[in-house]
């Protein structure tokens, strides 16, 4: 079985992804024996398993995701995805990361792939920014030195999850959105039969 953990980036689309995998649950898993199990949050993502990990323990961690293989098999699913933008950030929190590398490697018949959409640090700043006047919470000299860093976080973050011994599906943003929509573009690169890497 073929575990993917789309890990964000925040305001790179994660929203639309999440939302249409969650829509069509049924129809994905009939057809392409994909499992998008249904979130334990108000939302359509899998907080619940990024908070899991950013406690730290991998118990918990690997409780929680043999239960979503579990449920994959039960299903009869060949391809399991799970999705939280908030783990974009778990880098920034090593005991995070040695979380995560712990209870994936305790995965018995499970091959793990990180899946992340990489925006621009421009484009992204002004998507959270508008996010952040528009809920009245933005003020610049709270955010400044956030931003002067932001570019080498992101590269950064990247880094730390290529490090783990997990294959990755690097997705970039700007040219998804620009050659069709991202969720068709995600779809097709990680998860339809015969196209991209959920080929192989």
């Amino acid at each position: 079985m073929k575990l993917y953990l789309h890990v964000g980036m925040t305001k790179a689309g994660s929203t639309s992804i999440q939302n249409a995998f969650s829509e069509h649950r049924e129809i994905i898993l009939g057809k392409y024996g994909v499992l998008y199990p249904e979130p334990g949050t108000s939302f359509q993502n899998h907080h619940e398993l990024y908070q899991l990990i950013w406690n730290g323990d991998p118990e918990p961690v690997k409780t929680y995701l043999e239960g979503a293989c579990a449920l994959a098999r039960l299903a009869k699913a060949q391809r399991l995805l799970l999705s939280s933008e908030d783990m974009f950030l778990l880098p920034n929190t090593p005991k995070s990361m040695i979380c995560l590398a712990e209870a994936l490697g305790a995965l018995e018949g499970v091959e793990a792939r990180i899946v992340v959409v990489v925006r621009h640090p421009r484009t992204w700043m002004r998507s959270h920014i508008a996010q952040l006047l528009s809920n009245g919470a933005f003020a610049l000299d709270e955010y400044s030195d956030r931003y002067t860093e932001l570019p080498q976080n992101i590269v950064e973050c990247i880094r730390a999850f290529l490090a783990m011994d997990q294959r990755m599906l690097l997705m970039s943003y700007r040219r998804s959105t620009a050659n069709g929509t991202l969720v068709r573009i995600f779809w097709l690169a990680g998860y339809c039969p015969g196209r991209g890497l959920g080929a192989q």
